[in-house]
């Protein structure tokens, strides 16, 4: 009888795409020869304010276009998931149960492993990045028997692997375990060599999940990666941390796929999933060499499916987006975070002047391209005059390029990053608070700021798109509905209103050459 592992992924509501990390332990378990199913519940509600962020995006930040998952066929589903969790209990009867968040999705995988402990005495093991990051804290969880900390592939394979053979797993690397005596095994963090993994294995997912939305459009899509880490430091992100915490080993977080790989793994998507689309994992797809670069679009040449990359103003060339589009670039994210320069290099470590992008986003629209643009406001130490930086050169980058849209979020102080410190330093977030549980665009703010108090940085982030897409002459206006009261409401759905006809009127949709 095969050893049964089930993979809980508390995705949220309405959520869809494939998280690449579940494909890539569903993969390395069947290799071993081990059975994998998945949990996961992005069709309900698992928590009461829970909102489909998809309509945020499209209806309120006007970042994205809107889609229809009716027209797919795929809905939300009533009642609480953690019955069906239940059901999915007793029918599959599993050995063993991992479970995978990040520091915003972490409370709402313990929900679910809470009530798995009700069900069942089966191990549960909590992994992803903020046990790796945090795991002091994530070890408190009364519901998780062990943590993975680092990369899980070979991890989970081996704590399979002992458990079928009756043997104890607390000295596993990659894995911190409670023992009955209350004291805890404490391993090194594991990394993986990311060209002998095995593939990723996408059949564990539900047809909904590979729906991922993408400027108005819900195209079958797959995940690819490309790398694991980022070459650069910024200090908002837990890519630095990562690097400092394997550094302190020997190792280093920042690694690629070799080009070979990555192509042969795209070649066997196409045969075995019938992908419309790729999602290319990479942190800053540009920032390849030339060789690689390269190679790349040779290899690629050969598929020519519509993709999506994320990168670097910094690192975009004409030459490189208009081989891109040549076989199959669909759209792209750059990361600006901020208006202001001195703010952006100083606090952010980010040193890319505002001209620079202004010129790389007007090289795009003269080859009739765009772009989405994060930018992110409620940092530490930030004023209401610095926001309003960041609102000015988001409503000149529209104007620069008129395809492009702004995506505007609210700064998270994960544990592990920079800014986290800096946050908890300057009396900004109370450490005693153990993780986030909301998300960077469902909340109005998350540190206390004497400088930007919570209402006057909710108003701006309301009025973020207005303030993007609307002329100047109607700022006054936006600025009356920044305020949360009934007026400053009504004004602020009519002008939300006068924005979504203004898009809809000047849309010009990405074309693929």
């Amino acid at each position: 009888m095969a050893f049964r592992i089930l993979l809980v992924y508390p995705s949220l509501f309405m959520q869809t795409g494939i998280p690449l990390s579940i494909a890539t332990l569903a993969g390395a378990a069947r290799e071993a020869g081990l059975e994998v199913r998945l949990f996961d519940p992005f069709l309900y509600r698992l928590m009461q304010d829970d909102i489909d962020e998809s309509e945020l995006r499209a209806g309120r930040h006007h970042s994205t276009l809107p889609v229809d998952y009716g027209a797919k066929g795929v809905a939300p589903l009533e009642g609480d998931p953690r019955d069906a969790l239940t059901d999915v209990i007793h029918a599959y009867q599993p050995h063993l149960i991992g479970m995978s968040a990040v520091e915003s999705t972490f409370e709402r995988g313990c929900l679910l492993t809470r009530h798995l402990k009700t069900v069942t005495d089966v191990p549960v093991i909590g992994g992803g990045v903020f046990p790796t990051l945090a795991p002091e804290i994530a070890i408190q969880e009364p519901s998780l028997d062990m943590l993975c900390v680092g990369e899980g592939e070979s991890t989970l394979v081996e704590v399979a692997r002992r458990l079928i053979a009756g043997q104890p797993y607390d000295d596993v690397k990659g894995l911190w375990v409670k023992r009955p005596d209350g004291s805890v095994a404490r391993n090194a963090r594991r990394l993986e060599c990311l060209d002998t993994l095995a593939r990723p294995d996408f059949s564990v997912f539900p047809e909904a999940t590979f729906l991922r939305p993408m400027r108005g459009n819900l195209f079958r899509t797959l995940p690819v990666e490309f790398s694991r880490g980022c070459p650069y430091q910024c200090a908002f992100c837990a890519e630095p941390a990562l690097d400092k915490v394997f550094r302190a080993q020997g190792e280093t977080f920042f690694r690629k796929k070799s080009m070979d790989r990555i192509l042969e793994e795209l070649h066997h998507n196409v045969a075995h999933y019938r992908p419309e689309f790729f999602y290319f994992g990479s942190e800053t797809f540009l920032a390849m060499s030339r060789h690689e670069f390269d190679a790349f679009i040779e290899g690629y040449a050969d598929i020519r499916l519509p993709f999506w990359i994320q990168t670097r103003p910094e690192t975009i060339t004409r030459e490189a987006i208009e081989r891109l589009r040549e076989v199959g670039l669909f759209w792209m994210t750059i990361g600006v975070e901020h208006g202001n320069e001195a703010f952006r290099a100083r606090v952010l470590r980010r040193r890319t002047r505002n001209q620079q992008i202004l010129d790389v986003l007007a090289m795009l629209d003269a080859i009739d391209f765009g772009a989405s643009v994060n930018l992110i406001m409620g940092y530490p130490h930030e004023t209401r005059e610095l926001v309003e930086d960041t609102v000015r050169f988001s409503h000149q980058m529209h104007a620069v390029n008129h395809r492009v849209r702004c995506s505007i979020s609210i700064f998270s102080p994960f544990r592990g990053s920079e800014l986290y410190d800096v946050a908890v330093a300057g009396g900004y977030w109370d450490p005693r608070i153990p993780y986030i549980s909301g998300t960077n665009i469902s909340t109005a703010g998350y540190l206390t700021n004497p400088d930007l108090p919570s209402d006057v940085l909710a108003g701006l982030y309301r009025a973020f798109p207005l303030y993007t897409y609307l002329p100047e002459s109607e700022w006054p206006r936006v600025r009356e509905a920044e305020a949360l009261t009934p007026e400053g409401d009504a004004l602020y759905e009519a002008l939300n209103t006068q924005v979504a006809r203004r898009l809809a009127e000047d849309q010009k949709p990405p074309v693929c050459v």
